[in-house]
């Protein structure tokens, strides 16, 4: 029979949070008192360390930041993208290519391609609370030729499943919020309409609450129609009755 787990992770403590980072590095330098000076000066980024994940995805960007002279990640979506940005440049050197990347558009046109198929994967999955897919069903989003290449990006991670008949493969993200950040990036990119569309059918999903924050944070909510479909569904409840603010 197939086995089913399911974890939770209840995350790090602040002691234990201190204690990374310090473990982090062994030189004797200054850096983890300055990284948490940084947190401490950023909460909106020092809560997300109480996950492992992002605690270990924060610490490498400081890192780059520090090494490369560039500015340090002002919000969460910031950081997202950064860690996003850094993944594909990973891949580019694994390649032995020497790319820069300042943003997610300036992909090489095939990476560009792919990366928006993985984007409307994360949409997909996302609006329908999965957080795996398998691989016939990355195989309806695209050529059968890229479907190495896009696992190999380094943003999906192919993992065994062990089943009664043998095993198969199920492909997901490195993490729910990553998953929900390209979902986000996937909705900023379509067209107004379409991105309204989106908004007001999904918005009472739980699902769509994180993905609308990264929304909110990429576009910055530049489209006043946007501004006024959330703020419809977040003051009435289902039976329209307005809700106190």
């Amino acid at each position: 029979k197939t086995v089913h787990a399911r974890g939770e992770v209840l995350g790090f403590l602040k002691k234990q949070i201190d204690e990374y980072i310090d473990r982090s590095y062994s030189d004797g330098s200054k850096k983890p008192e300055e990284l948490k000076t940084y947190l401490h000066s950023h909460l909106n980024i020092k809560h997300m360390c109480y996950v492992p994940f992002n605690l270990v995805m924060i610490i490498f960007i400081y890192n780059k930041c520090q090494k490369k002279s560039t500015p340090l990640p002002e919000t969460e979506t910031d950081v997202y993208h950064r860690f996003t940005i850094m993944s594909l440049v990973r891949y580019f050197r694994k390649e032995n290519r020497n790319i820069e990347l300042k943003d997610l558009e300036s992909l090489p046109t095939p990476e560009l391609t792919m990366f928006k198929v993985i984007s409307k994967l994360a949409y997909t999955a996302t609006m329908d609370s999965k957080t795996s897919i398998t691989p016939e069903e990355l195989r309806s989003m695209c050529e059968e030729s890229s479907i190495t290449s896009i696992a190999n990006l380094g943003i999906l991670v192919v993992d065994e499943c062990h089943k009664e008949n043998g095993t198969s493969h199920v492909v997901s993200f490195v993490h729910l919020t990553h998953q929900e950040f390209l979902a986000a990036y996937y909705v900023s990119r379509l067209s107004s309409d379409e991105q309204l569309k989106a908004i007001r059918d999904h918005i009472i999903q739980p699902s769509m609450h994180v993905v609308l924050k990264f929304f909110s944070g990429i576009t910055k909510l530049q489209n006043p129609d946007h501004w006024t479909a959330i703020m419809d569904n977040v003051l009435f409840d289902e039976d329209g009755k307005k809700t106190p603010v």
